[in-house]
């Protein structure tokens, strides 16, 4: 039988048909759009952790590296043998215990004792050749120093005896000093020429009070502990890369699965 377009009307069954079928589209799509969402947001996340571990961890190696360089004091200054310590130990043979002290730039007061020991040698130059031993006091801090004979007079205007010395066994401030020069002893005052070498900072007093890396930490693990270095944070940076692949994987399978679910009731 034939219809015309005047008498030909569509079946409310396909009506209900199709509508049924553009409602499930609908939801197939606003699922898919919810999903992918989830899944950018958290690879975003995944991917933006790892990357700000790699910053913190490259922060904390700037920090610690400069917590691991030491402060090297010039010590270029005439003492005056006019201090107030005495010598705690004189050697066998000392001839003199010399008290001393003077202001050095980024030390503050030095004051030090030491003795004098010839070792009944002359040298070419016309001095007589000592060692010395002695204890070095700063604000805050103590070292011993000794003194090998040097074979000149020193090239000062009344040189008495030469020294090439040497710092060690500090406390305080001074713990892991090292110090190396000479000194001249000329006519009441000893100069010296040399350097100390304070011990770098704690790593704990010279970096930063929060560093990105323990930020990165905490809010990955809920843990303030202690950093496990370049190959930690190396391990993040991996684990957040295949977190946020899965993550993707996920979400492109669970949108597969809903297609072919609506390909099949179809």
């Amino acid at each position: 039988m034939r219809y015309s377009p005047a008498t030909e009307r569509p079946s409310p069954w396909l009506t209900v048909v199709q509508s049924d079928v553009f409602e499930r589209q609908h939801k197939v799509r606003r699922k898919f759009r919810a999903v992918g969402a989830v899944a950018v947001t958290t690879a975003a996340i995944f991917l933006g952790s790892g990357a700000y571990g790699a910053l913190g961890a490259a922060s904390a190696a700037g920090n610690d590296q400069v917590a691991a360089s030491p402060r090297v004091v010039q010590v270029n200054v005439d003492f005056s043998w006019d201090g107030v310590r005495n010598c705690e130990s004189q050697r066998p043979g000392s001839v003199i215990c010399i008290s001393a002290q003077a202001n050095v730039p980024g030390l503050g007061l030095v004051e030090y004792a030491r003795d004098a020991v010839p070792n009944g040698q002359i040298t070419p130059d016309g001095c007589p050749e000592f060692s010395t031993l002695g204890h070095l006091w700063v604000p805050g801090g103590t070292a011993q120093f000794d003194g090998a004979p040097v074979a000149t007079c020193g090239g000062t205007d009344n040189p008495d005896a030469h020294y090439s010395y040497t710092i060690h066994d500090g406390t305080g401030v001074l713990e892991g000093a090292q110090g190396s020069g000479d000194v001249v002893a000329d006519n009441g005052k000893d100069r010296w020429h040399g350097t100390i070498a304070l011990a770098p900072a704690p790593a704990a007093v010279a970096a930063a009070p929060a560093s990105a890396s323990a930020v990165s930490r905490l809010a990955s693990t809920g843990s303030a502990g202690p950093s496990t270095g370049s190959g930690g944070n190396a391990t993040l940076i991996v684990v957040a890369i295949v977190g946020g692949l899965v993550v993707l994987g996920a979400a492109l399978a669970l949108v597969v699965r809903s297609r072919a679910r609506r390909l099949a009731s179809d």
